[in-house]
């Protein structure tokens, strides 16, 4: 045992420390993958919330689209996603976010 006394403070302070490590996406795990021509990007295991905002917190539909599929992307994907963009239209946007969406919402992880 411990020869530190016990005090209130001790106690209450004790009673709320909480490790959350598991509520961070894990970088390496592997997400969604959309081919698209000769393109394969390839997606963060879940989206994070800074592209969930951008996605609906903007009055700028077509730019909250490209901000939430660009922070879903692993990293070292920026440049195939940019030159997609220049041969996509509109609809393919859509196409990619509702791929996305099935992928983020079809296989729920594990409580």
């Amino acid at each position: 045992m411990s020869d530190t006394p016990v005090t209130e403070e001790s106690v209450t302070t004790d009673q709320f420390r909480r490790n959350l490590d598991q509520i961070r996406i894990d970088p390496v795990a592997k997400g969604p993958e959309l081919t698209i021509g000769d393109i394969v990007l390839q997606f963060k295991k879940k989206a994070p919330v800074k592209a969930l905002a951008a996605l609906v917190g903007t009055t700028n539909q077509v730019e909250g689209m490209l901000t939430y599929i660009r922070l879903c992307l692993k990293k070292d994907q920026e440049e195939k996603i940019e030159a997609l963009l220049e041969e996509i239209d509109i609809e393919g946007l859509g196409a990619i976010l509702n791929a996305l969406g099935e992928a983020y919402t079809s296989f729920p992880e594990k409580s």
